[in-house]
């Protein structure tokens, strides 16, 4: 991931703009040094065995992420401006709502590649010092930098037609993450299932009473906002409880991906989307 500034966000204001490259000297806050943007500890975690048992699946993660920026304060003095007008400016950003997030957006030129959203723990202020400078740490809970942005997939750019398996690539992401799909079933069935080619893993609906012709299937893995719901005859429900035990959630892994499902080829392919995600800079 390419970066040439980070914008600091706080209730959809832009309070503060850090250029990584050549900043100008009109720029009022420049940056001495950012620390905990990389992936500074990944932890693996056994979260089953494959289906025939003969393999474990790892979920990898970060602890929550700690980003330290040490800025530089740079007042138009002419314009009878000071340092503790900048240092108040952000001073504000600590509780500037009711959630108190922040954002941190990481950008290339004029175009947003990633944010991730925190809290600022952290305020300090050598006051001391010949230099007018701070240090802001933000805590992130959600460790992983996520796009700004979803890949869209419709039923015409998909090619997912009758031919299995089916492939979605990702050549954006370095982190594995969630996706969003939207398909309508065009035949009845008791079940439907999605499953890699080797059949190591399957993620199965079995609903009581099967599905009908026409029923609308949205599935989200996404990070934090998992579910499974039905649409039939302009009705929602919510149908997460026919998960089959030992079901696993799809995942997107950087690169191409395989999947099958016992419904191929009664599905249109409504939409799948996915937001790429990051481990860091």
């Amino acid at each position: 991931m390419r970066v040439s500034a980070v914008d600091l966000i706080s209730n959809n204001v832009n309070v503060m703009t850090l250029g990584l490259r050549r900043p100008s000297t009109a720029d009022k806050y420049l940056a001495k040094a950012i620390i905990g943007l990389d992936a500074d500890e990944i932890i693996s975690k056994f979260y089953a065995f494959s289906l025939a048992g003969d393999k474990r699946f790892y979920d990898y993660a970060l602890g929550t992420r700690e980003i330290a920026m040490r800025v530089v304060m740079n007042p138009n003095y002419i314009l009878n401006e000071q340092p503790s007008d900048l240092r108040d400016d952000l001073y504000r950003t600590i509780a500037a709502s009711r959630t108190g997030t922040v954002l941190l957006v990481l950008k290339s030129g004029a175009t947003s590649v990633a944010q991730i959203e925190g809290q600022i723990i952290k305020f300090e202020v050598p006051h001391f010092s010949k230099i007018p400078e701070l240090q802001l740490t933000l805590k992130c809970e959600d460790p992983i930098f996520r796009a700004i942005n979803d890949v869209v997939f419709e039923h015409g750019s998909l090619g997912l037609g009758a031919a299995q398996p089916y492939e979605l690539t990702d050549a954006i992401s370095t982190s594995p993450h969630g996706l969003f799909m939207d398909l309508t079933l065009q035949t009845p069935g008791a079940s439907f299932t999605i499953q890699d080619p080797p059949g190591d893993w399957k993620f199965e609906l079995a609903p009581q009473g099967g599905f009908f012709a026409g029923d609308r299937l949205r599935i989200s893995s996404e990070y934090a906002n998992r579910y499974v719901t039905l649409e039939r005859s302009s009705v929602v429900t919510h149908i997460a409880n026919s998960l089959v035990v030992g079901s696993i959630w799809p995942i997107v892994f950087p690169g191409i991906n395989s999947f099958n499902s016992n419904y191929s080829p009664n599905i249109h392919w409504n939409e799948v989307s996915f937001r790429p995600a990051y481990w860091g800079v």
